[in-house]
């Protein structure tokens, strides 16, 4: 059976509007929040250096020394990154109302590792493919976008996950396409409405750093939204896969945290 995408966008909204999927999307937001913050803070302490005038378009930012800053985008870059593995395990067990058991700690540094290396190689491979053509960009895109969720559910390494997300791709390659063409979609409409409301405040004389705020809030649930919609993806084709080669139910073989 082929990739539902009605079922996979049905399925994602599900994991987000629920008990875990709140507390998640709060914890993006403010990340997401000190991450543009510290971001926007590094950028205008450069401008400055430099003696360059435009520094005050960036209102919302943290204060304090250069290296200070640098250092908490870091640590938001590390949080973001730990919280997609919390997020890939609670989605893939469709716990709602309470996070898994050790979805917080089995192997989380194990996964972080081998979600970092896996995405520099994932991108390399991408932008490889984009610079040769557009179609094998696409191609990679496509057939690797299961790679951090086999890290993060299935304590795989990176290569393992790339093979596996290969696999799982093969035979639903133009759905999953679709699918991310859907995600895009929504992710540009949440840009621009966030965008017109902004300039329309700024035409009014309010906050000029209203965007940024705006944005760094908004990307939360955009971003954990396609999670939650490529973790469904992920659960479909799995099933189908045990049922294919005769194994165990779903329900006695949905992948578990790493021990």
């Amino acid at each position: 059976m082929s990739l539902q995408i009605g079922t996979a966008l049905r399925g994602g909204f599900d994991r987000l509007v629920s008990r875990t999927g709140g507390i998640l999307l709060l914890a993006y937001a403010l990340t997401y929040v000190v991450y543009q913050s510290s971001f926007n803070g590094i950028v205008i302490e450069l401008y400055r250096q430099y003696d360059i005038e435009t520094a005050g378009t960036l209102q919302f930012a943290l204060g304090g020394p250069l290296w200070l800053q640098g250092i908490a985008v870091l640590a938001c870059l590390l949080a973001l990154s730990y919280l997609s593995i919390v997020a890939v395990r609670t989605f893939v067990a469709e716990a709602r109302d309470s996070f898994p058991a050790d979805a917080f700690t089995d192997g989380i540094v194990w996964a972080l590792v081998n979600l970092a290396v896996g995405g520099i190689v994932f991108s390399l491979l991408y932008w490889i493919g984009l610079v040769a053509l557009l179609v094998p960009g696409l191609f990679v895109l496509v057939s690797f976008v299961f790679m951090p969720i086999y890290v993060a559910a299935e304590g795989e390494n990176f290569v393992d996950a790339l093979r596996h997300s290969w696999g799982l791709a093969t035979g639903n390659r133009l759905e999953i396409f679709a699918l991310l063409l859907v995600l895009m979609a929504v992710g540009g409409l949440f840009g621009g409405i966030i965008g017109f409301g902004s300039a329309m405040v700024a035409v009014a004389g309010g906050p000029s750093g209203l965007f940024s705020v705006l944005v760094s809030v908004m990307i939360a649930p955009v971003s954990l939204y396609g999670l939650a919609v490529t973790t469904d993806a992920y659960t479909q084709l799995r099933e189908d896969e045990r049922e294919d080669f005769g194994g165990e139910s779903a329900a006695a073989t949905t992948p578990s945290t790493p021990a």
